[in-house]
């Protein structure tokens, strides 16, 4: 998923550097936008599945409500996906939703990777 929102997100940033059509960037944004929100509920529904291991639900636990819980909601889920989201319904432009749902992609995916180094192996 994140590579389909990173290539729409480049596309809508690469818009500003090239002349497309105006069809072009109604696509992109479109692209843009499903993308953020199939995102959103990927997130959403895999933090909410019940997790089969302790490690699995402490790990949960260290990104909504730990140590990476500012990084996760504040940049990956409010910057990185709320906003762009709802700039592209109800604003116009392309270029900060572009750019924010790219930071979105980076945090995420940080938290990601570091939470579960946070759990000790014994």
């Amino acid at each position: 998923m994140h590579a389909l929102l990173a290539g729409a997100a480049v596309s809508g940033v690469a818009t500003l550097f090239l002349d497309t059509s105006l069809e072009w960037r109604r696509f992109v944004m479109q692209a843009l936008t499903v993308g953020l929100a199939i995102n959103l509920v990927n997130v959403l529904v895999e933090l909410m599945t019940p997790h089969p291991t302790q490690d699995a639900k402490r790990t949960v636990q260290i990104i909504v409500r730990g140590e990476y819980s500012r990084l996760f909601w504040l940049s990956a889920i409010i910057i990185g996906n709320l906003l762009p989201l709802v700039w592209l319904i109800f604003g116009d432009g392309l270029m900060l939703p572009a750019i924010a749902s790219l930071i979105g992609i980076y945090c995420l995916e940080y938290v990601w990777v570091r939470a579960p180094q946070m759990i000790p192996l014994s």
